[in-house]
């Protein structure tokens, strides 16, 4: 209990603050506990924390990014089809309609949801965050011959990976061992 009360009166002590001659000029300041100092100096410290983690939390999201759009560039080129021109030279972007526009980011981001999660437009949807299962729906039927197709291959190659998955191989157990039994009594 000493020690407790000594540690207080320890921080209750006033610190001499070094005076510098200004040339006349005189500074008024409270007098400093070295409480005071210990709790600036933490503030500080956690200023610093909080900045590192600030910066470190947005390198993990630029990262994160980068990482999705490096997954999805695979299909871009199927997705820019709705840029191509039309006969009178203007293309589908550049028609303006309404809340029924698709960003490049969500094309994007829709085409590879709906080789991910297939024909469910719900999900595809609550992915997207920005339309509706019915709007999903309408970029699918657009796009429906090209997602389609990649739907399909992905789907024979789930049923070539089944057929040629050998059970026995995979999670047979080797040989047993003959265990021996030993009376510890």
């Amino acid at each position: 209990m000493q020690d407790i009360a000594h540690e207080f009166v320890e921080m209750a002590k006033l610190v001499d603050v070094s005076e510098c001659d200004n040339e006349g000029v005189q500074v008024v300041q409270s007098p400093k506990t070295k409480c005071s100092e210990e709790t600036k100096s933490v503030m500080r410290e956690l200023t610093k924390v909080r900045s590192r983690a600030i910066r470190l939390e947005c390198t993990l999201k630029s990262q994160r990014a980068e990482g999705l759009m490096n997954g999805l560039d695979s299909y871009r080129h199927l997705v820019s089809k709705e840029d191509r021109r039309d006969d009178d030279g203007s293309s589908r972007r550049d028609r303006v309609r309404g809340s029924h526009t698709w960003t490049e980011e969500e094309r994007m981001i829709a085409f590879h949801c709906l080789l991910r999660y297939g024909r469910d437009f719900d999900a595809v949807a609550e992915v997207l965050g920005t339309k509706t299962p019915d709007k999903v729906k309408s970029f699918y039927t657009e796009m429906k011959e090209d997602i389609d197709k990649l739907l399909e291959k992905e789907i024979r190659a789930d049923e070539e990976l089944v057929t040629s998955f050998d059970v026995e191989k995979e999670l047979g157990a080797e040989a047993t061992k003959p265990v021996e039994v030993v009376n510890l009594d």
